[in-house]
């Protein structure tokens, strides 16, 4: 595949999206203690994180949890490798059109 690299070669200065589902409570939970920890690092970033909860009637609500989080390869590893997260991805931050309000 052209320009790809491996996930730990991802760097936190990259504008990317970090995906993932969550399936329960503890996977939610770990999922901010190590957004929490990458924050900790340094204290702002380019990435956005989205995650897809599954909720009690089998369906999943999307919720975004913000665009200042320091994503790299790594993180999405350790997050792969927790039970009940699952499919994390990493992709460009797509560009968003500039809102401009006129009175």
């Amino acid at each position: 595949m052209r320009g790809a690299r491996p996930l730990s070669a991802v760097s936190g200065t990259t504008a990317i999206e970090l995906t993932c589902e969550i399936g329960n409570v503890a996977a939610m939970r770990e999922l901010q203690i190590e957004l929490e920890a990458a924050r900790g690092e340094r204290p702002t970033g380019a990435g956005e994180v989205v995650v897809r909860l599954a909720i009690a009637d089998g369906g999943q609500v999307q919720l975004r949890l913000g665009r200042d989080f320091v994503l790299t390869g790594e993180l999405a590893e350790r997050l792969g490798a927790v039970e009940g997260i699952a499919r994390v991805s990493l992709a460009p931050l797509k560009k968003r059109g500039n809102l401009r309000l006129v009175a």
